[in-house]
This record gives structure tokens, sequence and C-alpha cells, in this order.
């Protein structure tokens, strides 16, 4: 019989977890001798921003933003 079990942390990713954070867990066995298998999954994901994120967002977002020069007169 052969087994995993699995943790992923997700914190802010990028493309399709843009914003979310948590944690999953999924696991599964499988048996060769009697050709059976079995698999389970769980986790919550939040889709709230962490501070940081936020404030590193409006950073690059300010930076970005060039700045006008006058021309001497």
């Amino acid at each position: 019989m052969f087994g995993s079990y699995n943790i992923v942390t997700v914190t802010d990713g990028a493309v399709a977890f843009l914003w979310y954070n948590g944690t999953l867990t999924s696991g599964g066995a499988l048996n060769l001798a009697d050709s059976t298998f079995s698999t389970y999954g769980s986790g919550t994901l939040s889709t709230t921003p962490e501070p940081g994120s936020v404030v590193l967002l409006l950073l690059g977002l300010l930076l970005a933003v060039p700045k006008r020069r006058q021309s001497p007169a």
C-alpha cells in the first residue's frame, strides 16, 4: 500500500490565486493488492489580501507613475 499526505499553503499567489491565502490539505492511498485507491482533500482559501500586499501594490503603482518635469524657460 502506498500513501501520501500533502499540505499546501497559499500566500498571495499569482494569476489563478491572486489575492488568495489559506491552507489546502490532500492525501490518498493506493492498494496494489486489490487495485483500489482513495483520495481526500479539504481546506480554506480567503480572498482578503494581506496588508503587506496592499502596501506593496500601492507603492508599485506610485513608483510606476512617471513624474512630470518642467522644462526650463
